[in-house]
């Protein structure tokens, strides 16, 4: 490790405390990281002082820039010189000891009036794509929508931040500029320690560049010993890169899916999602584009559950502006796909997710809806089957034509959180209870804690003590509305959240499923039926209170 060592130097050095060694310190001056590294560090306590800045070099700036181990600190502030040769300096810049640094990153104080602001290169944060969801944290989305951490940082107080950066994306970033990471480290461990003759060694390499000493700490009675190492080591790009920070360098790989059983063996049969766009130009006999695949209803979970990034209805499911996918839940509950779907709507990185939950096909087969749809191209297909959309906008026209007819609103607007669950809740993708239950819980909050119970009770001409629902049974009674068939399903509801959903289950919780014919249903299914129930309440007193409906 030392370059050109005195032994009795290196001898001295071994037999120091583990602590004053610096190992820890060493091992940070990894050329070729794969994992996390800092890039901005400080800790000042009293056994220990560390800091590590950074800047950008360009390749053929290396051999210069470890020439020394000297710190060049003058990026990441900007001054206006008017005395001689007078001109603005950005700050973005630097060069000294004839090479070019770059800035990369800093924490820049603000005289403890508020915690240091740790900031970035704007090309870092563009190039992949960086959003800031705390203060020293960046997050980026992949082609994919999937969640990456790439900057964390953790603070102890206004002197002591660790911020590191993903080392693979980073040596990405590099690769595309071009240029190595120059890291500037210096370290100070203190201790006790007597009758040690002072230590001096160096290390020297193509990719570091650090000297170590270890002697008597002036003033010190407790501590009155120090180690501590400056210099500098650079963090090398990756040897290749493509245009963007998801490219692969490789060509797309094609998963099989499987498709059907041997008739005479029941082993699945799988073919390559890899098929013409054009199924006229497929070998007869063979799978093509709109070839059915299918999944269990649990690859659609982790979609589900994730409102802000993701939009899933019974026909599509949307990852925010990134991709798009067509798909159908058949009567068995199963998801199904085109083969050449999976190709064309799926990025690579999403189909492995999707390969997990790939099943043979049963009896259901393709909807009838959807094989008249895509098939046959009869796209105004009157699909009765239950879909929260069809909910959402029953909701929508509802609160429409009170509007019209009596100039208020029948709901309240929920507030952003609610709003974007409500908007994103979909049919439940496995039988677990507790599943069913939170979509009890939203659905209640939005079509039935959501009626604004003044503009109801003025409706219905009900004193302040009436309930939403009993003023709303008492208008439907008032327009001649059948009020089991428009009120019950709200009551329901709000049963089942009352009953179960959000309390603990018990004799009355089993008896409210056995009186909706539930107990012999999954979950699943008891959602759906629900679902069912209250779009067709919401639609028809739409229909009730509509403005055509109210002339004479």
């Amino acid at each position: 490790m030392w370059t050109n060592a005195d032994p009795d130097a290196v001898a001295r050095y071994d037999a120091l405390p583990n602590p004053l060694k610096l190992t820890k310190f060493f091992r940070l001056l990894d050329p070729a990281p794969t994992g996390w590294i800092s890039v901005l560090h400080s800790t000042i306590d009293n056994g220990e002082h560390s800091t590590i800045t950074c800047a950008l070099v360009e390749q053929d700036a290396i051999e210069h820039a470890l020439t020394h181990t000297s710190w060049d600190d003058k990026l990441g502030n900007s001054w206006n010189w008017t005395g001689d040769d007078p001109g603005f300096d950005d700050g973005l810049t630097n060069i000294r000891h004839g090479y070019t640094r770059h800035f990369f990153a800093h924490a820049r104080r603000h005289n403890r009036y508020v915690q240091p602001t740790i900031e970035l290169s704007l090309s870092f944060v563009w190039w992949l794509g960086l959003i800031e969801i705390d203060r020293g944290h960046w997050i980026r989305l992949d082609e994919a929508g999937r969640k990456h951490n790439v900057v964390t940082t953790t603070r102890v107080d206004d002197d002591s931040w660790d911020v590191k950066v993903s080392a693979p994306l980073l040596r990405r970033y590099l690769a595309a500029r071009q240029m190595s990471l120059l890291l500037q480290h210096h370290h100070t461990v203190y201790s006790t320690l007597d009758d040690v003759e002072r230590i001096a060694l160096e290390h020297r390499s193509d990719t570091a560049s650090i000297d170590f000493c270890a002697t008597e700490s002036w003033g010190g009675a407790e501590r009155n010993f120090f180690s501590d190492i400056v210099g500098k080591n650079v963090v090398l790009p990756f040897a290749q890169i493509g245009e963007g920070p998801d490219d692969t360098l490789r060509p797309e790989c094609f998963q099989e899916f499987i498709i059907g059983a041997d008739s005479g063996t029941g082993e699945p049969v799988r073919w390559t999602c890899d098929v013409d766009d054009d199924i006229g130009r497929s070998p007869a006999g063979e799978p093509n584009f709109l070839t059915p695949v299918f999944f269990d209803a649990e690859v659609l979970t982790r979609y589900r559950d994730d409102t802000q990034t993701y939009v899933l209805s019974r026909t599509r499911l949307w990852c925010l502006n990134l991709w798009g996918l067509d798909l159908d839940i058949n009567d068995e509950g199963l998801v199904q796909l085109w083969l050449g779907d999976i190709k064309q709507q799926l990025p690579e990185s999403e189909r492995d997710h999707w390969l997990q939950h790939n099943v043979p096909p049963r009896d259901g087969h393709v909807s009838e809806a959807r094989f008249r749809r895509d098939v046959l191209g009869q796209w105004d297909v009157d699909d009765s089957r239950p879909n929260l959309d069809y909910l959402r906008r029953a909701r929508s026209d509802l609160n429409g034509a009170v509007l019209a007819t009596h100039g208020v609103e029948l709901y309240k607007k929920l507030g952003e959180h609610d709003e974007r669950e409500f908007s994103g809740l979909a049919l439940c993708t496995n039988d677990s209870i507790g599943q069913r239950d939170l979509s009890f819980l939203m659905l209640t909050k939005a079509v039935v804690d959501a009626i604004d119970v003044k503009a109801i009770r003025k409706l219905a001409g009900a004193d302040k003590s009436e309930t939403s629902l009993n003023a709303l049974q008492s208008w439907i009674e008032q327009l001649g509305g059948d009020v089991d068939e428009l009120c019950g399903p709200l009551r329901l509801l709000q049963s089942m959240r009352s009953s179960g959903a959000a309390h603990l289950k018990g004799s009355r919780y089993s008896a409210a499923l056995a009186a909706e014919g539930w107990d012999k249903l999954s979950p699943s299914k008891q959602f759906e039926d629900l679902v069912d129930r209250v779009t067709r309440a919401l639609r028809e007193l739409a229909q009730l209170v509509a403005p055509s409906s109210q002339e004479p």
